[in-house]
């Protein structure tokens, strides 16, 4: 059961085996609409080890020159990263944007946007989002690998429609 509503983004991934792993990550939990933002060279060739099965996936997955382009049939935008400042917005609670993100139509599609591994996204990417959310993990060390935090949303989303009440799946 795929879910064709649900966008994710890359913007300026660093590693293609990162956008391997998140191919596999989204194949997993039924996502296949993978869209990369200035991607590296031979990100495809490179990226297959990592993706194992779900190469349909990392072949599929659209190349864009801009978030503005990648987002722009995207009913709402929502912005992952753990970095706060005094130019980002307010933050809306993970679980809370998770369930606000499921009760939406499948109508309407919906994108997680992600930043580079080494740099988060840019106050430009992050003011063309809807709102920003973050994962939570521990205050030690919040630095989460970029195709684990796709992993972490896919889940999340997936998860309520597929597990019934004694954590067994329905199909």
């Amino acid at each position: 059961m795929l879910d064709s509503s649900i966008t994710i983004i890359l913007v300026e991934p660093e590693s293609v085996d990162n956008i391997g792993a998140v191919a596999r990550a989204m194949k997993n939990m039924g996502l296949s609409d993978l869209r990369l933002v200035k991607p590296p060279a031979n990100w495809k060739a490179r990226g297959k080890k990592m993706a194992v099965n779900a190469s349909d996936v990392l072949w599929s997955a659209s190349v864009y020159k801009s978030l503005k382009e990648a987002i722009s049939d995207c009913h709402v935008a929502v912005a992952l990263s753990r970095r706060h400042g005094t130019m980002r917005r307010e933050f809306v609670p993970f679980q809370k944007t998770i369930q606000t993100i499921g009760k939406k139509s499948k109508k309407w599609k919906k994108a997680f946007v992600f930043g580079k591994e080494s740099k988060g996204l840019s106050n430009d990417d992050l003011s063309l989002c809807d709102w920003m959310t973050t994962i939570p993990a521990s205050p030690k060390y919040g630095s989460i690998n970029l195709a684990q935090s796709v992993m972490i949303v896919a889940f999340s989303l997936y998860a309520p429609k597929m597990l019934n009440a004694d954590g067994e799946t329905e199909d």
